[in-house]
Protein backbone atom coordinates (compact mmCIF):
# COMPACT_ATOMS: atom_id res chain seq x y z
CA UNK A 1 0.00 0.00 0.00
CA UNK A 2 2.52 2.55 0.90
CA UNK A 3 4.34 1.62 -3.01
CA UNK A 4 0.99 2.59 -4.12
CA UNK A 5 0.59 6.07 -2.02
CA UNK A 6 4.44 6.98 -2.69
CA UNK A 7 3.69 6.21 -7.03
CA UNK A 8 0.72 7.99 -7.05
CA UNK A 9 2.44 11.59 -5.02
CA UNK A 10 5.09 11.01 -7.96
CA UNK A 11 3.07 11.19 -10.81
CA UNK A 12 1.29 13.82 -9.36
CA UNK A 13 4.51 15.87 -8.64
CA UNK A 14 6.05 15.34 -11.84
CA UNK A 15 2.95 16.33 -13.47
CA UNK A 16 3.17 19.60 -11.26
CA UNK A 17 6.74 19.91 -12.61
CA UNK A 18 6.01 19.21 -16.42
CA UNK A 19 3.08 21.37 -16.16
CA UNK A 20 4.83 24.53 -14.99
CA UNK A 21 8.45 23.63 -17.20
CA UNK A 22 6.41 22.88 -20.23
CA UNK A 23 7.17 26.27 -21.79
CA UNK A 24 10.80 26.33 -21.33
CA UNK A 25 10.73 23.54 -23.74
CA UNK A 26 10.76 24.94 -27.42
CA UNK A 27 7.91 23.22 -29.59
CA UNK A 28 10.56 22.30 -31.91
CA UNK A 29 11.77 19.70 -28.98
CA UNK A 30 8.44 19.19 -28.04
CA UNK A 31 7.81 16.16 -30.84
CA UNK A 32 11.57 14.40 -30.43
CA UNK A 33 11.34 14.20 -26.64
CA UNK A 34 7.75 13.15 -26.81
CA UNK A 35 8.86 10.26 -28.74
CA UNK A 36 12.01 9.58 -27.18
CA UNK A 37 9.67 9.01 -24.01
CA UNK A 38 7.30 7.38 -26.16
CA UNK A 39 10.47 4.45 -27.04
CA UNK A 40 11.39 4.29 -23.53
CA UNK A 41 7.68 3.02 -22.48
CA UNK A 42 8.05 0.67 -25.42
CA UNK A 43 11.57 -0.80 -24.15
CA UNK A 44 10.05 -1.19 -20.91
CA UNK A 45 6.85 -2.83 -21.93
CA UNK A 46 8.74 -5.55 -24.22
CA UNK A 47 11.53 -6.04 -22.14
CA UNK A 48 8.62 -7.12 -18.90
CA UNK A 49 6.57 -8.80 -21.31
CA UNK A 50 9.59 -11.08 -22.33
CA UNK A 51 10.57 -12.01 -18.91
CA UNK A 52 6.86 -13.12 -17.83
CA UNK A 53 6.06 -16.98 -17.29
CA UNK A 54 2.50 -16.65 -18.14
CA UNK A 55 1.98 -15.72 -21.89
CA UNK A 56 -1.75 -15.84 -21.15
CA UNK A 57 -2.05 -13.15 -18.61
CA UNK A 58 0.27 -10.66 -21.23
CA UNK A 59 -2.34 -11.27 -24.23
CA UNK A 60 -5.56 -11.09 -22.25
CA UNK A 61 -4.39 -8.25 -20.45
CA UNK A 62 -3.75 -6.76 -24.12
CA UNK A 63 -7.23 -7.51 -25.35
CA UNK A 64 -8.80 -6.61 -22.20
CA UNK A 65 -6.61 -3.20 -22.92
CA UNK A 66 -7.55 -2.39 -26.14
CA UNK A 67 -11.99 -3.41 -26.07
CA UNK A 68 -11.50 -0.89 -23.34
CA UNK A 69 -9.56 1.55 -25.20
CA UNK A 70 -12.26 0.74 -27.85
CA UNK A 71 -14.87 1.21 -26.24
CA UNK A 72 -14.36 4.56 -24.12
CA UNK A 73 -13.58 5.88 -27.31
CA UNK A 74 -16.80 5.22 -28.76
CA UNK A 75 -18.72 5.84 -25.82
CA UNK A 76 -16.68 10.11 -25.86
CA UNK A 77 -17.57 10.28 -29.24
CA UNK A 78 -21.34 9.34 -28.98
CA UNK A 79 -21.33 12.04 -26.25
CA UNK A 80 -19.55 14.23 -28.41
CA UNK A 81 -22.01 14.35 -31.10
CA UNK A 82 -25.24 13.34 -28.86
CA UNK A 83 -24.29 17.00 -27.30
CA UNK A 84 -23.38 18.25 -30.46
CA UNK A 85 -26.82 17.47 -32.14
CA UNK A 86 -28.86 18.87 -28.68
CA UNK A 87 -27.18 22.02 -29.12
CA UNK A 88 -28.18 21.95 -32.61
CA UNK A 89 -31.94 20.94 -31.84
CA UNK A 90 -31.91 23.49 -29.10
CA UNK A 91 -30.59 26.33 -31.33
CA UNK A 92 -33.31 25.59 -33.97
CA UNK A 93 -35.83 25.25 -31.14
CA UNK A 94 -35.12 28.43 -30.01
CA UNK A 95 -35.19 30.00 -33.78
CA UNK A 96 -38.68 29.22 -33.87
CA UNK A 97 -40.35 30.52 -30.82
CA UNK A 98 -40.88 34.62 -31.14
CA UNK A 99 -39.70 36.09 -28.39
CA UNK A 100 -41.82 39.27 -27.66
CA UNK A 101 -39.08 42.00 -27.22
CA UNK A 102 -39.93 44.64 -24.42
Amino acid sequence: MTGVLINAALVLLGSAVGLMFKRLLPEKLNEPVMTGIGLCTLYIGVSGALRTENALILIASMVLGAITGTVAASVIAMGMKYSSTSLHASCMWAREISIPSL
